[in-house]
């Protein structure tokens, strides 16, 4: 009893380390991958965005300055010419303003202007929380990618002992049957037989050893490798060298993951998947906003603007100096853009129907999806104990086979069949444990905080 708990205490701790570095790698491809770190761009545009249109409630300030030089005076006028013209006498030309400077400042407060700035500032602030939330679907998005993968790793180191596990019983049988042909008790052809089932295995082999290899490389670039280093262990008499931090995870995931696979109890069907708070949801209705508020954008562009200002000249253009101040007000109205504009303010409208309709759409299809997740997660828990149930069959028939074989009561053929049945039950259980852990991951990144 005592080697039991043992037994079971070591493997707790071992699947909870295991968990730990699940977790470590998610946290490293939310760090570092790529996809990722564009979306954070993303977001910190967002931010720009929102502070640029807050500047929009700023006056307008405009200077401009400027000298001249003419090839003649500007300005000539002729002096007396009625009174001259009496005596017979020309008129005097009086001229001036040959070069000059003179410089302009003017601020324009705007004090309305259909609201246009207000539901600006409204609308950047709403993209904003949109880009904030495509980031964190983005992160768990990566966050399922990742466990996805490291599962994918896990089944397949599993399959590696699974026909570990075979090539040790054909061994035996190997050995067997050419101990019974030695004596003349079967033919050469059954352990040709047998020598090509362990040929068929080491192909498989191969096989997985791509698929990991494949597999761990896909990982690694998940998480972003080699961006985070820490020292590696060296062998006595080595010069030292750095592995990264997550192919060091990587190499630790093993088959012993999936056979210690805890199964947990997660929330019922109702209770943490709330439709409304789902990130989905969440943006759709921040659709929805924003296409009201774009509503209100279009009209504001056809609605009459005020503004008050002050502008103050200084010129020099006759050898004086001379400064003067102005303050105004100014008011527009665009009667002419009115003509289209209604068909732009109703295109708008259209627009925020055509936005309600997606979320309302969204809504039904998230709630489908929250039933298809828990109807795959209680579908795997059910594998699990559909292929536990045949595994022990399995071996049972396995164990049967080759007792009857070495009586000589079986022929070679229905012991590899045995064989390969309970491989075929391994590999099942193996997939079913992992899948397990797939649907676990995929449920919990539904059930809302």
């Amino acid at each position: 009893m005592k080697r039991i708990f043992l037994f079971l205490l070591f493997n707790m701790v071992l699947f909870s380390l295991h968990a730990q570095d699940l977790q470590a790698l998610q946290q490293a491809a939310i760090q570092n991958n790529r996809t990722l770190q564009s979306s954070r761009i993303a977001v910190q545009m967002a931010q720009e965005d929102r502070k640029q249109a807050f500047t929009n409630y700023f006056p307008s300030i405009q200077a401009a300055g400027g000298v001249f030089q003419g090839f003649h005076r500007l300005v000539q006028v002729d002096v007396g010419e009625s009174l001259f013209a009496q005596f017979g006498l020309p008129p005097i030309t009086i001229s001036a303003i040959k070069k000059g400077a003179l410089v302009n400042a003017m601020a324009v407060q705007p004090v309305f202007a259909g609201g246009q700035i207000v539901n600006g500032n409204r609308l950047a602030r709403l993209q904003e929380e949109i880009r904030q939330l495509q980031l964190q679907m983005s992160e768990r998005d990566v966050s399922i990618q990742v466990a996805r993968l490291y599962w994918q790793v896990v089944s397949l180191k599993a399959n590696i002992g699974t026909l570990d596990a075979a090539d040790r019983q054909l061994a035996e049988v190997h050995k067997f049957t050419s101990d019974y042909a030695a004596a003349g008790l079967t033919t050469r052809n059954d352990v040709l037989r047998v020598e090509l089932k362990q040929q068929e295995l080491a192909s498989s082999r191969l096989q997985l050893q791509n698929g990991i290899a494949l597999s761990e490389m896909a990982l690694a670039q998940l998480c972003g490798s080699p961006t985070a280093t820490v020292p590696a262990v060296s062998p006595a008499g080595s010069k030292g060298g750095e592995q990264t931090l997550i192919d060091s995870l990587i190499s630790r995931i093993g088959a012993d993951t999936c056979k210690l696979a805890e199964v947990s109890t997660p929330l019922p069907l109702g209770e943490g998947l709330v439709v409304g708070l789902r990130i989905e949801s969440l943006l759709s209705r921040k659709a929805v906003d924003a296409a009201a508020l774009q509503v209100k954008m279009e009209r504001g562009k056809y609605m009459p603007t005020a503004a008050i200002g002050i502008s103050d000249m200084y010129y020099n253009m006759m050898a004086k100096n001379v400064n003067n101040g102005v303050v105004f007000a100014t008011v527009a109205v665009p009667i002419s853009a009115w003509w289209g504009g209604s068909h732009a303010i109703r295109k708008a409208k259209l627009a925020q129907q055509q936005a309600a309709n997606d979320y309302e759409d969204t809504v039904e299809k998230l709630r489908l999806d929250n039933q298809t997740a828990w109807n795959n997660l209680q579908e795997s828990l059910s594998q699990i104990t559909i292929a536990e149930k045949s595994i022990v069959s399995a071996e049972e028939n396995l164990r049967m086979s080759l007792d009857q074989y070495k009586a000589g009561t079986l022929p070679l053929i229905d012991l590899l069949d045995a064989q390969t049945l309970r491989q075929q039950a391994a590999d099942r259980l193996i997939e079913a444990r992992a899948n397990y852990q797939l649907r676990l991951a995929e449920y919990e990144s539904k059930v809302n905080p």
